[in-house]
């Protein structure tokens, strides 16, 4: 990674690889909370708000670790503040998500129809996902572990 005129520069092979990393670190991270949740619910009978809570709030610490060290490659210290900032950028990324999906369900009712198949609450399901990761992506690459 460069200095490129006030701003970050990597080449276009090294943006993909960590675009990459970050995708691979989202799914074990689902595979993971989900993985939590499950043990917590099924197994331990913990009620499903206590289960999911647990889950995200590991699948949260799984995700800054991996991303810190591998994604990012962070040569920082462990800093709290980047933890916080890391968790801020989450809350504004879901944010974004669930206003996207609202905005979605609201202007399509999932009746209108996208290259002759039927706008379906999973099409807004994964267009506003694909939206959280890339906001999710840009906040910490650009805000989070610059």
């Amino acid at each position: 990674m460069l200095p490129h005129g006030g701003v970050l520069y990597m080449d276009a092979p090294e943006l993909i690889f960590q675009i990459l990393k970050f995708g691979i670190v989202g799914a074990a991270n689902t595979i993971i909370c989900t993985a939590c949740y499950t043990l917590l619910n099924k197994k331990l009978h913990i009620s499903r708000e206590i289960s999911i809570i647990l889950a995200y709030i590991f699948a949260f610490g799984n995700s800054f670790f991996w991303n810190k060290i591998w994604t990012f490659s962070g040569n920082k210290g462990w800093d709290v503040s980047e933890a916080a900032l890391f968790l801020g950028v989450f809350l504004v990324s879901l944010l974004v998500k669930l206003g996207c999906f609202r905005l979605l369900y609201s202007f399509f009712k999932f009746k209108a129809e996208l290259v002759m198949l039927k706008f379906r609450i999973e099409w807004a399901f994964l267009i506003s996902m694909a939206v959280y990761t890339l906001v999710f992506f840009v906040g910490s690459r650009l805000i989070v572990f610059a």
